[in-house]
């Protein structure tokens, strides 16, 4: 069995014990929610040992499953045998337990987040040490993702933490609930469906939906430059900014969102269509390159348009400024209508616009399709149509 196998395996073990946890509580069975608790925790922890894990990842749950098989000593030697004279006979030991059985916990939950919305965290080769491809170098992406990126402890460390304030966000749960339900439903949605993206051929010929020269941040039709391989509806997806000739992302500091080149700039529809979904109520997030997210945000994706293109194919552009987004349910576009501007709303790190497409309206259920781009430039050179990937400059010609 390879790495990627068990990795799937555990986490369809995890989802499967978080709801059997839920459960338990809404039955108040004990007994049933002590094995779903064991469960969750245990196959979660050892998840991103099994990626490329970097130095932050190796402590994180080198220490998280320490913790945890202290935990269960402990509360075998210092907790279960004097359960019936609680709380009269509890020393030292039992607190010991349970601070290192809360240790795990707090561990587990950032994980699963981090894991699910920002892998590349977990991993060695993220994003502050990619490279982006130029015409005749490479240049490292710490040059131009997020001037803050000169500390990349802190900005994790704040990226961690708001990712498990979310957690307790009741509009997140909820998303996050559905997203696991389609990610169970995997294996379903799967038949009749090919993973070679040569075989995915689209029925209408899709634009990026920006001008100018923009730079793929996440995105591409390898695992190594996936937005999110493990989440299906997001296997394909893209994110995409603009930096200067210098190859930063933002002026000045980039404490604004104003600083940010790609910040308001004018968002297209990829190709002709029929508008699905809107949803344009949601803020900004105000500490933009700090990687500190908004975890108070209503929604993941932020201000976003779903467009339908054909029966299978609808894409989506997602993270937009609220109360830009110029098209309403039910309206006709034409390929580079304007549908919004650039922003920084929702789960977001730095203004940047995700796009991706999939084969139904629904962002959750969804089965995520690769992209050949017609009419654009790849690292300066004009394609008729072509993939792209992560690090590489792009520009539309239409």
């Amino acid at each position: 069995m390879n790495k990627q196998k068990l990795i799937i395996i555990l986490q369809n073990v995890g989802l499967a014990g978080s709801l059997v946890l839920v459960t338990s509580w809404a039955v108040e069975e004990e007994i049933l929610g002590k094995i779903a608790f064991l469960i969750f925790f245990a196959v979660w922890l050892p998840i991103p040992y099994l990626k490329k894990p970097n130095k932050f990842t190796k402590f994180i749950s080198g220490f998280g499953i320490l913790s945890y098989v202290v935990g269960g000593i402990g509360y075998i030697v210092w907790v279960a045998p004097y359960l019936d004279a609680y709380p009269k006979e509890y020393g030292m030991g039992y607190y010991i337990t349970r601070f290192f059985v809360m240790i795990p916990i707090v561990f587990t939950i950032g994980i699963v987040f981090v894991n699910t919305f920002l892998p590349w965290v977990l991993e060695d080769k993220k994003r502050f040490y990619e490279t982006v491809k130029d015409e005749d170098e490479e240049v490292d992406i710490e040059e131009y993702i997020s001037t803050r990126a000169n500390n990349p402890t802190k900005t994790t460390i704040l990226l961690y933490l708001s990712q498990l304030l979310m957690f307790f966000n009741p509009f997140i749960i909820v998303q996050n609930i559905r997203m696991l339900v389609g990610f169970m439903m995997f294996d379903y949605r799967k038949k009749g469906k090919s993973d070679n993206v040569s075989n995915m051929q689209k029925e209408i010929e899709y634009h990026l939906p920006c001008r100018g020269e923009w730079i793929v941040a996440n995105g591409g039709i390898r695992r190594v430059d996936s937005h999110s391989w493990d989440l299906i509806s997001q296997r394909y997806a893209y994110d995409f900014i603009k930096i200067d000739t210098e190859k930063y992302s933002s002026k000045n500091e980039g404490k604004e969102l104003e600083d940010y080149y790609c910040y308001g700039e004018e968002l297209l529809a990829p190709a002709d269509g029929i508008i699905e979904e809107v949803k344009d109520n949601i803020r900004d997030a105000k500490n933009p390159g700090t990687l500190f997210t908004d975890f108070l945000t209503t929604d993941i994706r932020g201000n976003f348009v779903v467009i339908k293109h054909a029966e299978n194919e609808y894409s989506v552009l997602a993270h937009l400024i609220p109360n830009s987004i110029t098209v309403k349910v039910g309206n006709k576009v034409k390929r580079g209508k304007v549908i919004g501007k650039c922003g920084n709303s929702g789960n977001s790190s730095e203004p940047h616009l995700h796009f991706q497409l999939q084969d139904r309206a629904s962002f959750y259920f969804a089965y995520g399709l690769a992209i050949k781009f017609s009419n654009l430039k790849i690292n300066g050179v004009v394609k008729e149509e072509g993939y792209i990937g992560k690090g590489e400059k792009v520009e539309n010609l239409s």
